[in-house]
């Protein structure tokens, strides 16, 4: 009954409640989290600097992605950092991801009810589970995604139905999704795999050749779009940004890590994140043997799943390949993070379920005869066993995925940064607030490395404050701390460099060899007979331009760089008398 009732055609309405109830849990589990890390800093970025069109094919991180940066500004123009309105795109994306994949599955196997709980399995898996968290891998990684699902499933519509209209909807999609990030010219590789592998697999191979040639109008059109991506990507700074190519030896490692060492233990709930790189991990040794078992058991109820299976296997290695490039980047270990996970795991679902519903559908259609043959004890022991420890694994499957999404929420940049703004918005004024010292994000949800978009002040406009007055006079400033409350602006742990009387016409630099700071600290300059109104701190690596008051006083500014000597003051052709420089941090009142 199980069996006929999962392989049975479903209502349209099954699926639409199966979208709602997806689209349910992403609310659930993203409405804690809030903008995070890549978010703030194109808010900042595109604070300071007006869009352009070259913005949009300028390099980003190494890649082209001239959608989603439209996209980024258009969002932020319209509605600056306003969670509810990305909670609810991130829910409308995420559901859209499901319901291609779906549809993928629907056009290869029919329209069955098992498509839906392959649908889930991925939607649920832990890396779209980490995607909802993030709104920028959201609207990046998880929209390419969703298009591309989408493309897959406009193509399998065309070379099995014929229909011009699947045709135009499939490259139009494609080109879309390219916009949306390079990295989607692999759904070329992967249509191509799917169709020849899983749409005409038990076909002849010259059959399968055959139906390319016929098909060739699709083939073109990827190919013609995918040309026009690489020569661009190729002509732009994009490959010299991305780093310099590793070894194949660094390669393989990778590949390794992020198919066998993190892909398949994903599959059931297991995060290796964080966790020993070694290979022969219990769980990846277990996890990997429980995939191995099941791909030969089904090869051998069904032959013809053994090509659905090459496909997971080729698609999720070239993706991992691809994300290789950058190995010596990021690290091998980097490999296992579940957002790198994101297309290969989508991709091993679609096969998952195309290789269950064959197998499934194969046993119910089996001859009455066999059906009907009662077993033996000794069968009968044997499937209670392969039972329970089928429960076992699901049980187990279970709570380490409870466990890891738990984790990934309460760790999450976005959680932290949710409550720096809950903070934020109790002590800091909307209308009229004090002239504020612009102080740095948080690391838990900033990139201290983009600096100079790092920091609190660029960001308040997108977050709805825009009275905020900017100084780095200390006297009279308020400050917002690391926990995101604001107050009035007082010296923490001041360590006094320098104090005596160093002074300069203009001419030359006034020199603090003594000065010595770690990074990410504040300079406090207490300086008189000045005759400028700006003043440069000059040191290793850059320098940083302030304003402030002539005549005397005391101005802080806050530097990421270590100091190590080289400190210099250039008062910009005025005269400039250096009192007293501290190291110190610069915190509200009574943090």
């Amino acid at each position: 009954m199980i069996v006929r009732f999962s392989t049975a055609i479903r209502a349209r309405r099954e699926l639409i409640g199966a979208a709602v109830v997806v689209a349910l849990i992403t609310v659930v589990i993203a409405s804690g989290s809030f903008f995070d890390r890549d978010d703030l800093f194109f808010a900042e970025y595109f604070q300071i600097n007006p869009p352009t069109p070259e913005i949009l094919v300028r390099s980003w991180f190494g890649h082209l992605m001239p959608g989603y940066i439209a996209s980024v500004i258009v969002l932020l123009k319209l509605f600056g950092l306003s969670w509810p309105v990305a909670l609810t795109l991130t829910a409308l994306i995420h559901t859209g991801a499901f319901v291609a994949l779906v549809r993928c599955l629907d056009e290869v196997v029919g329209a069955v009810r098992l498509n839906l709980l392959a649908g889930i399995a991925f939607s649920l898996s832990l890396g779209p589970i980490m995607v909802r968290l993030w709104w920028a891998a959201t609207l990046n990684n998880m929209l390419a995604l969703a298009l591309g699902l989408a493309v897959l499933g406009c193509a399998t519509r065309w070379v099995v139905r014929r229909r011009t209209r699947h045709l135009a909807a499939a490259l139009l999609l494609y080109a879309l999704a390219l916009t949306m990030s390079e990295k989607n010219l692999l759904f070329s590789v992967h249509i191509a795999a799917w169709c020849i592998l899983v749409v005409w697999r038990g076909r002849p191979l010259g059959t399968r050749l055959v139906d390319m040639l016929r098909t060739w109008p699709l083939w073109v059109g990827l190919g013609v779009l995918s040309l026009i991506d690489v020569v661009a990507f190729l002509a732009g700074p994009y490959v010299e940004e991305s780093g310099s190519s590793p070894s194949v030896a660094t390669s393989a490692e990778f590949v390794l890590h992020n198919v066998v060492g993190a892909l398949i233990p994903s599959l059931f709930g297991v995060d290796m994140v964080d966790q020993t790189t070694s290979l022969l991990d219990p769980r990846v040794v277990a996890t990997c043997l429980l995939v191995a078992v099941v791909v030969v058991w089904t090869i051998v109820r069904v032959r013809s799943t053994a090509g659905v299976w090459v496909f997971a296997l080729v698609a999720a290695t070239v993706n991992a390949a691809v994300l290789s490039r950058r190995a010596d980047l990021v690290g091998v270990a980097a490999g296992r993070q579940l957002r790198y996970l994101l297309e290969s795991s989508a991709l091993v679902w679609l096969a998952i379920g195309v290789v269950t519903v064959v197998v499934v559908t194969a046993s119910r259609g089996a001859p009455a005869t066999r059906r009907a043959r009662r077993p033996d004890a000794r069968r009968r022991r044997l499937r209670a066993v392969i039972g329970a420890g089928a429960v076992v694994v699901v049980g187990l499957s279970a709570w380490s995925w409870a466990a890891g999404v738990t984790r990934a929420i309460t760790s999450s940049g976005g959680h932290a940064a949710r409550e720096w703004v809950g903070e934020l918005s109790e002590t800091l004024p909307r209308s009229s607030p004090a002239p504020l010292i612009d102080s740095p994000l948080p690391t838990q949800f900033a990139i201290p490395e983009l600096h100079p978009y790092d920091m609190v002040a660029p960001l308040l406009p997108s977050l709805g404050w825009t009275d905020v007055r900017t100084t780095n006079v200390l006297e009279g400033a308020w400050v917002v701390g690391q926990d995101g409350r604001a107050g009035p602006a007082t010296l923490a742990s001041p360590d006094v460099q320098f104090a005596g009387e160093r002074c300069t016409d203009g001419s030359t630099f006034v020199s603090l060899p003594e000065v010595r700071t770690g990074g990410r600290t504040f300079l406090v300059l207490d300086y008189s007979q000045s005759t400028a109104d700006i003043v440069t701190f000059h040191y290793t690596g850059g320098w940083t331009t302030i304003d402030k008051p002539a005549g005397s006083g005391r101005v802080v500014v806050y530097l990421p760089n270590v100091i190590d000597g080289d400190l210099a003051v250039n008062p910009q052709g005025g005269t400039l008398c250096v009192d007293a420089l501290t190291v110190a941090d610069v915190q509200p009142s009574g943090e």
